[in-house]
């Protein structure tokens, strides 16, 4: 369910799709190989996103 939760909620939140784009491509320029790394960095916005796609599909339910 939570992963349907961050498709939607990604899907209707542009502007946090071009806020993860953005700080995807960055890291791919920063960490170049070490995906380690790239998915340690990302992991704090990907938790935020996945946070408020809960919320907004709890709120959808209520």
């Amino acid at each position: 369910m939570q992963h349907l939760a961050f498709r939607d909620f990604m899907r209707e939140q542009a502007n946090w799709i071009e806020r993860f784009s953005a700080l995807k491509w960055s890291l791919c320029e920063e960490c170049g190989d070490e995906s380690e790394a790239h998915i340690e960095q990302k992991s704090a916005m990907y938790e935020e996103f996945r946070a408020l796609a809960l919320n907004a599909s709890d709120q959808v339910f209520d």
